[in-house]
């Protein structure tokens, strides 16, 4: 209701800047919000994920339990890609591998979904040559997909936050000249007459 009262009281290209203001701070709204969900996951989740020594009983739950979440995804990725069995913490005795690594999942349906991406990427995802290389050490495999990550994705998540906070900057512009105030054609016409009568004055006493 407010955005209709300003397009209707006030003239010019006011209800556009106005309404463009505001396309531009849900846009970089949503662009912030992605741009720091690739950061976040790639910086902490991967990170952790590929350098903890019991994944994923011995990661954080973290904020509504998305860290471990996103730990037991990737094991279910690493089964499915390089085909070994991780079992459930607690059901059955840990992966054990090189280094004191040991892996079990938690969380079933999280698990599930990364076998399941597995399964849809193996000729793709699964058959990259850096990942190959490192099954079937599953903790090889995680550090595999972080180097990866970090030198070609997190680039672009930074990129794209600076950008949402750009375009988030500029809704407040947009809606500050939106919102400025006007000068009314009645200025414009007192103007004009107290240029005239200065005009006149000059010539009555010349």
């Amino acid at each position: 209701m407010s955005i209709l009262g300003c397009c209707c009281s006030k003239e010019g290209n006011v209800c556009f800047l106005t309404f463009y203001g505001i396309i531009q701070f849900i846009s970089g709204l949503f662009i912030v919000i992605a741009g720091s969900v690739i950061i976040v996951t790639i910086n902490r989740y991967m990170y952790n994920t590929a350098n903890e020594k019991r994944v994923s009983s011995g990661i954080d739950e973290g904020i509504g339990g998305a860290q471990r979440d996103f730990a037991d995804f990737m094991l279910g990725l690493a089964q499915g890609c390089c085909s070994v069995t991780i079992p459930q913490c607690g059901v059955g005795a840990p992966l054990n591998q090189t280094g004191g690594y040991s892996f079990c999942w938690n969380d079933n349906s999280a698990f599930e979904a990364g076998t399941n991406a597995a399964a849809e990427g193996r000729d793709t995802y699964c058959d990259y040559e850096t990942l190959l290389a490192a099954c079937p050490e599953v903790n090889a495999f995680f550090r595999a997909n972080y180097d990866f990550l970090n030198e070609n994705v997190l680039p672009g998540g930074i990129a794209l936050t600076i950008f949402g906070v750009i375009l988030f900057l500029a809704s407040f512009f947009s809606c500050h000249l939106g919102c400025k105030p006007e000068k009314t054609s009645k200025n414009y016409d007192r103007q004009a007459q107290n240029l005239n009568y200065g005009g006149n004055n000059q010539m009555a006493l010349a």
